[in-house]
């Protein structure tokens, strides 16, 4: 940081120029001093350790955001488990439903880690409510016009 003698000094006009160098060196070497000082303790300048800590605590929030996220899902056994545990099933009229047909094996893929299980029906809005939206005439957009009753003869 630059002394307020300093600043006052070397923006004066009337000073020699020989003056003003001899206040840059001493104020150069009052900067190399405390430049020493700090790295001969190995204490952080104050924007290395703004950004040091800054990044740890981005780190720190991230970690668990994701650690709440992975606990928020409910553990289900694997879809290989779950075909050993059902049986083939013959129904009445003779067709044979496998195992296999009887698990949903994509229900991994419906999953959203930003769906809470706890509240598996918290939605935005209540479904079907944008279907239910009033909206404006498009019969200026539309390309046909609308039909109009024949008018009959009642002579």
């Amino acid at each position: 940081s630059v002394s307020d003698t300093y600043v006052e000094i070397v923006t004066r006009s009337n000073n020699p120029t020989t003056e003003r160098y001899r206040i840059c060196m001493e104020e150069q070497k009052k900067q190399e001093v405390a430049r020493n000082e700090l790295a001969a303790t190995n204490t952080l300048s104050l924007t290395v350790g703004a950004d040091r800590y800054t990044l740890m605590i981005m780190i720190v929030i991230c970690l668990v955001l994701v650690l709440k996220v992975y606990d928020r899902q409910i553990p289900t056994p694997s879809v290989q488990d779950e075909v050993a545990t059902k049986r083939e099933i013959v129904t009445s009229g003779g067709a044979n439903i496998s195992a296999m047909a009887q698990v949903d094996i994509q229900r991994d893929f419906h999953k959203s880690v930003f769906e809470d299980p706890a509240r598996p029906n918290n939605y935005w809005m209540p479904p079907g409510h944008i279907e239910g939206f009033n909206v404006a005439d498009n019969s200026q957009n539309a390309p046909n016009p609308k039909e109009t009753p024949l008018a009959t003869d009642q002579s």
